[in-house]
């Protein structure tokens, strides 16, 4: 049986050998910044809006959320964890929803960036699937 975030740990790992500090930017429904980061000692930690909120220890435990005024804990540990179970096809999604890369966080400008999410260089960093753009008619020869 797999571990419910064993996907998330895969691809931190696979960045890490890249990348000294690999980071994930997301924007929560609300508007808010939150940060997704593996930290030293090896589990994923969580801020938001830049203040230290939770972690995720290993793949196989639950998101972990200290108590806070800042957010409401329900939504936003639904939306992490959507994330996290999931986090290249979500990634994917936010970068399209928002325009930019949650990974280096710039602005998506060209169509194979707004296509995928995410722009080629941190699609070779992260180790995620990156393919040349389809137009409609290439859509439609594959139907």
């Amino acid at each position: 049986m797999t571990a419910r975030y064993a996907e998330i740990f895969t691809l931190f790992t696979r960045a890490a050998t890249h990348m000294r500090y690999p980071a994930i930017n997301l924007r929560t429904k609300t508007g808010d910044e939150v940060r997704i980061y593996l930290a030293t000692k090896g589990y994923i930690a969580i801020k938001f809006n830049g203040e230290y909120i939770g972690k995720l220890p290993a793949a196989d435990k639950n998101i972990i959320l200290y108590d806070s005024p800042l957010f409401k804990h329900n939504e936003l540990i639904s939306e992490l964890e959507a994330f996290m179970e999931k986090p290249i096809s979500e990634s994917a999604l936010h970068g399209k929803e928002y325009g930019r890369c949650c990974f280096c966080n710039r602005e998506l400008d060209n169509e194979g960036s707004i296509f995928h999410g995410y722009g080629p260089i941190c699609a070779e960093k992260w180790g995620l699937p990156w393919l040349p753009v389809m137009t409609a008619s290439d859509w439609l020869d594959c139907l």
